[in-house]
């Protein structure tokens, strides 16, 4: 699709829906369901056409693990869940009648954690269970939907009407509270930590105002104070109940995120003292951490609680032999290379200049763009056929510019943290090679050292590639707006007979403007993956020094998180971190390896035929996955600083 709807789409779910009426044909409840079905398909269509659906099969297996544990849990059988994702900037994600949910790329982005993205996925999947969209439909005409969900292109004659038929997506703050409470449900039951949906949401509304992409998913998913209050008395999000502490904890164990288990458990068991159950909890997950002496002392208390009930403990395997010890001059020589290293890498301030010049054409960009999709606007509503093809052309040059603007504030907003976060990581190695005395984890850092030196250089040239292709593309943007900006101004006033687009100057400008607006999606996406690349790089690196440490059971542990979230074996993460020196750079490479697509198990979206097809943007997905399970794996080693930092008071307590 991607070509105006007439006007008769407005009527085919009603039209359905008195025909089967009239013949008698289905009862209520199959009428129910085939509206539904239309529903979801002509929103399904037009979405799909507007918006590219990420193929890359990591990140799609990904959502769709999660999404898939959320609808078991929501007992609607009647629909066959899907779970997709857009590649789109916006913090947004829906849900369609019949099944097909949508998370975006923004969204993904804007987590901070596989909980936050479960709650989302559970709120979503309960909007489906609790046939939302069915109860809107029945109240009220589709009519007044127009423009309710993604704020897509600019021009009546692109796909600005795809939010058509898609009142579904405003939901009353009636049906937010409903799916609030069953997704809390959802996710607690399927082992994730519902409180993380009220964290998102408080994230979005400390952020609303400064970010434009909240909007979105902030207008169809109407927030209060209220709703916020009521979502804190649910009970599956108040930990100070031993119940939800412990089934939060046993969820947490489940996913193999042994410190949050432990953390949530100790609470469990402060509450319930004479409980058993999170003592039995407690001394598995002690011995599955690799802390035989907690592990006994629970088993002690769980005995005192329960006579006679004995626990197995998993086995705490010996510790490997170590590496010969490095010799001082050994280590001086790594050291002298890192510093070496570091000299040659610039500093975040280097680049000031080069960020003031992408905030400058950033903000005059978007400025110029919305002058000419006023302007574009105004011509919207008169001309023949070859002034709708022509608009409809120069809606798809925004929307190429539009989709150009996000990497090039992404590049000014990274490039010099990015250069910071590189001397940041070398000055890490450097405090990890003076401290560490175990000769293998030395020799480990050691290698490390020697690949950050490598990286150095690419890393800097790459980096300015990145800022070179972020000017090009906004550069090429300001071309492609001042070339459309003139092909509007062509023709006369709106009547004249030969409307400016379709004028033979004015179709020059406009075919000038076509080009142009191409070289800056190009330079745009080269620029992001440039960008991509370098934060994957150095998120990777921080995620092999803070896990350097930990104990071999914990290590497989987060294999089999890392396993389970890219649906692989624990071996295979194993596998890969041997051969990478470091689990970091062990997720970076699973997630960037190249993997067989998914069977398609529907008929796709009819794609426009002058669309041409994207190039996955591998570097782009592969840091949103990477990114997502470090901060999961970074937090749990917070949460075993926490609860080691209790137990340690609890020591010295007379």
């Amino acid at each position: 699709m991607g070509k105006l709807m007439n006007v008769r789409t407005k009527f085919s779910v009603l039209a359905l829906a008195f025909a089967c009426l009239a013949l008698g044909r289905a009862s209520q409840a199959g009428l129910d369901r085939s509206i539904e079905r239309s529903m979801d398909r002509q929103a399904r269509d037009a979405i799909e056409s507007s918006y590219k659906v990420v193929d890359d099969p990591r990140l799609v297996g990904f959502i769709d693990r999660m999404g898939q544990r959320m609808a078991a849990q929501s007992g609607r059988k009647d629909v066959k869940f899907v779970f997709k994702i857009l590649d789109t900037p916006e913090v947004n994600a829906l849900a369609l009648p019949a099944g097909h949910v949508y998370v975006t790329t923004g969204l993904i982005e804007f987590a901070d954690s596989t909980d936050e993205i479960a709650a989302i996925l559970g709120h979503e999947a309960a909007h489906v269970a609790a046939r939302h969209s069915l109860a809107q439909f029945k109240k009220q005409f589709w009519a007044d939907v127009l423009f309710g969900f993604l704020r897509v292109p600019r021009t009546a004659f692109e796909v600005g009407q795809v939010a058509f038929g898609l009142h579904m997506l405003r939901y009353s703050r009636k049906d937010e509270g409903e799916a609030d409470r069953l997704g809390a449900r959802y996710a607690y039951a399927a082992g994730y930590d519902p409180r993380y949906l009220e964290l998102f949401m408080d994230k979005l509304a400390k952020k609303h105002g400064k970010m434009s992409t909240l909007e979105s998913y902030l207008s169809t998913h109407p927030t209060s104070e209220r709703r916020s209050q009521r979502l804190k008395e649910l009970p599956q999000l108040d930990i100070s109940r031993a119940e939800t502490a412990l089934t939060i904890g046993q969820g947490y164990a489940g996913r193999h995120l042994l410190n949050h288990a432990i953390l949530r458990l100790r609470q469990a068991a402060a509450i319930s003292p004479e409980a058993p159950a999170p003592q039995r909890a407690l001394a598995q997950a002690y011995a599955r951490l690799g802390d035989r002496d907690a592990a006994n002392a629970a088993a002690v208390r769980l005995a005192s609680l329960s006579p006679g009930e004995a626990v197995e403990l998993p086995a705490v395997a010996t510790p490997v032999a170590s590496a010969p010890p490095n010799t001082k001059s050994t280590v001086a020589a790594t050291e002298a290379r890192l510093q070496q290293a570091l000299s040659a890498a610039p500093r975040g301030e280097d680049l000031k200049a080069a960020t003031e010049r992408l905030t400058t054409s950033h903000k005059s960009l978007t400025e110029r763009k919305k002058a000419v999709e006023r302007s574009l606007n105004r011509q919207a509503s008169y001309g023949d056929g070859r002034q709708r093809e022509a608009l409809s052309r120069a809606g798809r040059v925004l929307r190429q510019v539009e989709q150009a603007l996000p990497a090039i504030q992404a590049v000014r907003d990274h490039v010099q943290a990015d250069a910071d976060e590189v001397r940041t990581v070398g000055e890490q190695l450097a405090g990890a090679l003076k401290t560490e005395t175990d000769p293998t984890r030395q020799a480990q850092i050691g290698a490390w050292v020697d690949e950050f030196s490598r990286q150095v250089e690419r890393r800097g040239a790459e980096r300015s590639e990145a800022v070179d292709a972020a000017s090009a593309a906004a550069t090429a943007a300001d071309q492609a707006l001042k070339h459309l900006d003139e092909a509007l101004s062509y023709g006369g006033s709106s009547m004249s007979t030969t409307p400016a687009l379709a004028s033979t100057t004015g179709a020059k400008e406009l075919a000038k403007a076509e080009e142009e607006a191409k070289k800056a999606r190009e330079n745009a996406e080269r620029a992001k993956d440039l960008q991509a690349s370098s934060r994957a790089q150095s998120t990777a690196w921080r995620l092999n020094l803070k896990t350097v440490s930990v104990s071999p059971q914990y290590q497989r542990e987060l294999d089999a998180f890392v396993a389970g979230a890219l649906g692989l074996q624990p071996d295979e993460v194993a596998s890969a971190r041997a051969k990478a020196g470091g689990l970091g750079t062990a997720i970076l490479s699973l997630v960037s390896e190249p993997v067989a697509p998914q069977e398609a198990t529907e008929k796709p979206a009819e794609k426009p035929a002058e669309k041409p097809a994207e190039k996955p943007r591998k570097s782009d997905h592969s840091l949103l996955l990477l990114k997502v399970l470090a901060n999961n794996v970074e937090r749990d080693l917070q949460a075993g600083a926490e609860w080691k930092e209790g137990a340690r008071q609890e020591s010295v307590l007379p």
